[in-house]
């Protein structure tokens, strides 16, 4: 994050001014600005629209309306449009981007007896318009705020002051510009305060809070179902007070919550929270400011990095920030860098750009008539990209991963760094198949390393490749590869299973991917068997005396020879999909564990029955991620990232 550097805040309204700043990674200096505008708010949010576009909405403290801001970086400059009232009056300002550059604004109306109101803004260059209010709540609303689910869904969560305080989220549906809700729900009976809410991939949103019925930091997982949305049990995380609540989401099932601890005299504090379906555990919170802290925003900045700025109470106020780095359930931070040397309110932050270098922080300038100021931090170049806002529309972390692979993502000439893998950490097998032809080795790219033993005349071939240059070769006549057996294949909970294959001749039951009970040999975890009619068909047991998950069901049909195809299995909570070339062929529902134990078996049963013939490529294996729940995904035309 940056620091100044000899050199004296100044300016007026309107207009720009540049600071060069400090790159902690050790890059050259760069620079940042700050671009204070003319209306004098408070209550304020701040969301990207696309890598160089954001909208910010605040009170406007002179006339109490609700008023939204387009501001487009160039270079080092945020150039911001005119200030446009959406006609309302309010406070609770919070702003989400949604789909075809249009933002979702939330607040608590105080012209209309402070009901909680949405409103969806259309922006167009560094112009937005606005459709009609809509109340999704016909009470006080406070710390309302929302987050984007895709398929023009949003969760919006509050406190709801007409009963009782409690913490309640509703489901929003956008059509356009105009908005309609589910029915309200409630995930937290007790007065709860400084609500802050983050998508965290297919249905769920984590939502954070301060449980003012115990007086102690809270978070649940909710689960979107139509215009529904049902919760967990909410977790602890801090046994203290706590405000400024804020979350954010970083992949791998991994949640970061930063807050002002009122228990630790204020400090700013963060946790890193681990989910499992709708359970949260923590790891030990880290103080990050030994200090009285406010206005704490986090954002995700890739490479297992969060970025938080925040209010320094213990250096006049100042705007800063600071880098925070997480490892398994721990977190630890850089030094700390002012990029407002003046006192601050008000401060929201969000990610900018695809390559996550640079953050926009807006905030009240308290020593600049208390003007709406807009600040772009640099932190640096070549991040990875995980931010799950852009342009064309909003899409999860693992959609942007598959865009990337597929060649689709915007500005795909530029100089990329490497591909990475969100869930590359919860990968428990990839196989790419790429060697010399003949060769009878490979190697499991996942972090477990597995060993890959192939027996009879298995080999690796550069005659066809789903994606590289070779596969590998089964004749069907005692070919296979096999892999002892180890936890990380037994799939209990989420999974994704996905491979691409090619058949050669078509003998009846030949297995592909197999991974089998150890007592019941004949009862499988999972499997792929495509029969003589080309028909694949999923078996699965969880008792190893029946197929009680699956019984030859019938994943895809009238597949042909000389033709590669890619079959994809996940599993979400209870619910099963599966896939045939990135379009999801159908769902079932069953909540059973399936046994596992004995191994996995490519191309024939795991130990060596019913053998294949057939091409194999790009296999890969992930546990306690379900990567594709939607209609469809992206099929990858690049090896699978192996980092």
């Amino acid at each position: 994050m940056p620091e100044y550097i000899g050199y004296t805040p100044t300016g007026t309204a309107n207009s720009s001014v540049t600071r060069v700043v400090y790159n902690p990674f050790g890059l050259e200096a760069k620079s940042a600005t700050v671009i204070p505008f003319s209306p004098i708010g408070d209550y304020k949010g701040v969301s990207n629209t696309s890598s160089n576009t954001l909208v910010t909405a605040f009170r406007d403290s002179s006339t109490t309306s609700v008023s939204a801001s387009v501001g487009i970086f160039s270079g080092n400059t945020i150039n911001f449009g005119t200030a446009v009232v959406t006609g309302d009056t309010g406070d609770w300002v919070h702003v989400e981007s949604i789909a075809n550059n249009k933002v979702l604004i939330t607040y608590s109306d105080s012209g209309n007896s402070n009901f909680g109101t949405g409103i969806v803004g259309t922006v167009s260059g560094n112009s937005i318009s606005f459709g009609t209010a809509a109340v999704f709540e016909s009470a006080q609303s406070p710390y309302s705020c929302s987050a984007y689910i895709e398929n023009n869904k949003a969760v919006i969560a509050y406190r709801d002051d007409g009963n009782s305080y409690y913490g309640t989220a509703v489901v929003a549906t956008i059509s356009g510009t105009s908005l309609s809700y589910g029915t309200p729900v409630v995930f937290e009976s007790a007065q709860s305060d400084y609500i802050s809410i983050e998508f965290i991939g297919s249905d769920k949103v984590v939502i954070a809070y301060s449980d003012e019925g115990t007086n102690n930091g809270y978070a649940v997982v909710g689960t979107v179902s139509g215009t529904s949305i049902s919760f967990g049990t909410p977790v602890q995380f801090e046994s203290g007070s706590t405000e400024f609540t804020s979350v954010t989401y970083i992949g791998n099932d991994k949640i970061v919550i930063s807050y002002r601890d009122g228990g630790n005299s204020d400090a700013g504090t963060a946790v890193v929270g681990t989910i499992s379906g709708t359970s949260i555990s923590f790891g030990t919170p880290v103080v990050f400011v030994a200090a009285t802290s406010a206005y704490i925003n986090i954002s995700y900045i890739g490479n297992n990095r969060v970025a938080i700025t925040y209010r320094d109470g213990s250096n006049s106020g100042y705007a800063t920030a600071i880098i925070g780095t997480v490892s398994g359930t721990s977190i630890s931070f850089g030094t700390p860098k002012v990029y407002e040397s003046a006192s601050t309110e008000w401060i929201v932050s969000t990610v900018m750009g695809e390559s996550n270098n640079n953050i926009a922080s807006i905030y009240t300038d308290q020593g600049n008539s208390n003007y709406v100021t807009g600040a772009r931090i640099l932190i640096g170049a070549n991040e990875d990209i995980v931010e799950k806002k852009y342009n064309t529309g909003i899409w999860s972390f693992e959609q942007v991963l598959q865009k990337r692979l597929a060649g689709t993502w915007p500005n795909t000439t530029r100089d990329d760094p490497p591909l990475k893998d969100l869930y590359y950490n919860s990968t428990s097998l990839i196989l790419n198949f790429e060697g010399s032809n003949g060769a009878t080795s490979t190697v499991d790219a996942s972090p477990i390393g597995h060993t890959i033993t192939f027996n009879g005349d298995a080999q690796i071939s550069t005659a066809q490749a789903a994606v590289g240059s070779s596969s590998a070769v089964f004749d069907g006549t005692g070919d296979y590869l096999s892999i002892a057996d180890d936890t990380s294949l037994q799939l209990s909970g989420d999974f994704t299973i996905e491979f691409a294959f090619r058949m050669i001749s078509g003998a009846d039951i030949q297995p592909l991917i197999y991974i089998q009970d150890a007592g019941h040999p004949q009862f499988i975890a999972q499997a792929f068997l495509w029969r003589s009619s080309g028909t694949v068909e999923l078996y699965s047991s969880s008792t190893g005396s029946s197929w009680d998950i699956a019984s030859a069901l019938g994943i895809a049909s009238s597949l042909s020879t000389g033709t590669w195809y890619v079959i994809a299995l996940t599993r979400s909570g209870s619910t099963y999909s599966y896939y045939l070339d990135g379009t999801r062929n159908g769902t079932f529902s069953n909540s059973s564990t399936p046994h596992s134990g004995y191994g996995t078996g490519i191309g024939a049963r795991s130990d060596g029955a019913n053998p294949s013939n057939v091409y194999i490529d790009q296999v890969r294996i992930t546990k306690g991620v379900a990567r594709y729940t939607g209609a469809s995904y992206v099929v990858p035309t690049s090896l699978y990232p192996t980092s």
